[in-house]
């Protein structure tokens, strides 16, 4: 069908409830299809429950057709079943069997304006939550998820401020993290189900739980850094985790110094991170200490050192010709902001920008080709159109390809410069030689 139409929105009812792996075989499924006495939850013990793979389902791609409802009130209870189910379309007819589709139902208007309405019906309530992991200032909830089919989140409580929520993505137990609470202090949580049009359930029976008493000790010092990865700006830091001297807190943060100075913090549930920003071939002294969440801290650990390396800034320059284009390629070693190829198109440095000793009629910077406009001694570019220089980036391997036929000039060899920069300092290659014919 989608061979021959491809525009055209196929529709697909296998007869009986599909499989997962039928999602992809049609633009709209059918799930359901049979009597009101099937689908209503008042009409049988065990009403018609979509598959779990359905909740997390796009709606506007199921449909239910319903038939045999009596009344403009089955006909109320049917829509808003449809929606807790998670169908974007239902038909709904109190036509019977052995064709029920031949007509339309006396309350098509009725069923037009119960669609574009809620329905009436509201999500079940969850269960009462479960407190976990009690600390003297936060703790986890967590509770089963409550009408599973149709619910796509729930709204957390305390006491009658909504502090959260959380989405609905399995039929399972459902967790929030609370933090920010005082410690030896009671709490009450209640929690409300949420369904696809907005609809919320009451809230569910309250569970009320006191924190645990603030911490009378301070956690334990974290293992002593190790120093990886050095490099010209950067260094990376591991450690031990610290521990709790007792239940009533927990490691919430570490706090990295660098030469004495406090230089992030980081959640307590990591254990290792890569500090930017350093100079080249320069000493640094760090050190970690934990922190609880009532900010009582540990003493430092003791101090690991690491110097960074002094590699040269950039290295490895070529200039080559390549099927009609100029190919220049660089490793650049520090961490710059611009990275600039100053090209001089006919080998003269009185004309153009003057830059190392050559004159740059032409400059990339990044990912964008100028051409020098004004006097010589003017900064003064205009962007050449439809060009993108920048071909690949690999560890710091930059390479840029133009067209010769952009880059016009009076003579076939050029002068090419690499520079790098990073607003504090400016390096520079000496001039590259490039035949291009």
């Amino acid at each position: 069908m989608k061979k021959y139409h491809p525009g055209a929105t196929t529709i697909a009812n296998p007869g009986i409830a599909p499989a997962a792996c039928y999602q992809d075989t049609a633009d709209i499924l059918v799930t359901f299809e049979g009597p009101y006495s099937a689908y209503d939850v008042a009409t049988r013990p065990a009403p018609y429950q979509p598959q779990a793979w359905e909740a997390a389902y796009d709606p506007q791609r199921i449909w239910h057709l319903v038939y045999d409802v009596p009344d403009a009130t089955a006909l109320a209870k049917v829509v808003a079943r449809s929606k807790a189910n998670n169908a974007g379309y239902v038909y709904v007819t109190d036509d019977v069997l052995p064709n029920p589709w031949d007509r339309l139902p006396p309350y098509q208007a009725g069923q037009v304006t119960a669609a574009k309405g809620s329905g009436g019906a509201t999500p079940a309530t969850p269960a009462k939550p479960t407190a976990s992991q009690v600390k003297a200032t936060g703790l986890r909830l967590s509770w089963t998820s409550a009408a599973y089919p149709g619910v796509v989140g729930y709204d957390i409580y305390q006491g009658s401020v909504k502090i959260g929520t959380e989405a609905n993505f399995t039929p399972s137990a459902t967790v929030f993290d609370v933090a920010g609470l005082s410690p030896a202090t009671a709490y009450t949580f209640t929690v409300k189900a949420r369904d696809k049009a907005g609809k919320v359930s009451a809230a569910g029976q309250a569970l009320t739980v006191t924190t645990a008493a603030a911490s009378a000790s301070a956690p334990t010092v974290p293992g002593t850094p190790v120093v990886s990865d050095v490099g010209p700006t950067s260094v990376k830091l591991t450690w031990a985790a610290a521990t709790d001297a007792d239940s009533g807190d927990y490691v919430a943060f570490y706090d990295v110094y660098r030469n004495g100075v406090r230089e992030l913090s980081l959640p307590g549930t990591l254990t290792g991170v890569t500090l930017g920003g350093l100079t080249p071939n320069t000493s640094y002294g760090f050190t970690v200490r934990a922190r609880h969440t009532t900010d009582r801290a540990s003493a430092q650990t003791a101090t690991v050192s690491a110097t960074t390396t002094n590699p040269a800034p950039i290295t490895n320059p070529t200039a080559a010709v390549s099927n009609g284009n100029a190919v220049y390629t660089a490793t650049f070693n520090l961490p710059y902001t611009q990275r600039h190829v100053f090209i001089d198109t006919d080998a003269n440095y009185q004309t153009g920008w003057s830059v190392n000793q050559i004159g740059a009629e032409f400059m990339i910077e990044n990912n964008t080709l100028f051409q020098k406009t004004g006097a010589s001694t003017d900064w003064s570019w205009s962007q050449v159109p439809g060009v993108s220089p920048l071909v690949s980036t690999d560890n710091g391997r930059y390479q840029w390809s133009v067209p010769l036929s952009v880059l016009t000039g009076s003579g076939n060899v050029q002068k090419v410069v690499f520079h790098g920069t990073d607003g504090s300092r400016n390096d520079y290659l000496p001039a590259v030689t490039l035949t291009t014919r």
